[in-house]
């Protein structure tokens, strides 16, 4: 994904992150992403930081990548966040989003596949 469109893919991930931050709303994550991408992400930690005390009023955050463990070669891209020590995880990589997207459109699929009377 990265190769096709680097800062496409880079404003991804400093949304998906700054997404993700706003809904743990701790003082302490760790980011944890592909090990291709630690260089992107390494990159976004800072502007993602003054973006989310800006969104969240003022609230510091200490963001830190996680260069041990990474996400699975499979992941095509995204980030998990950890927070508490490590106690949270919010995951939001391609997979999750779209897992996400499939079920809530269940209900339209249903429809479209087997028409009204399905629901």
């Amino acid at each position: 994904m990265a190769g096709s469109n680097p800062g496409g893919y880079r404003q991804f991930i400093e949304g998906v992150v700054l997404q993700g931050l706003l809904a743990l709303a701790d003082s302490v994550v760790v980011v944890r992403c592909r090990q291709e991408d630690v260089g992107v992400v390494r990159e976004v930690v800072e502007v993602v930081a003054g973006r989310y005390r800006e969104k969240s009023g003022g609230k510091e955050v200490k963001l830190s990548v996680d260069d041990k463990d990474f996400l699975s070669s499979n992941c095509t891209g995204g980030v998990t966040l950890f927070s508490h020590g490590g106690r949270i995880m919010l995951e939001n990589t391609f997979e999750s989003r779209l897992e996400i997207a499939y079920q809530q459109n269940l209900p339209i699929l249903r429809t479209v596949i087997f028409g009204e009377t399905a629901m």
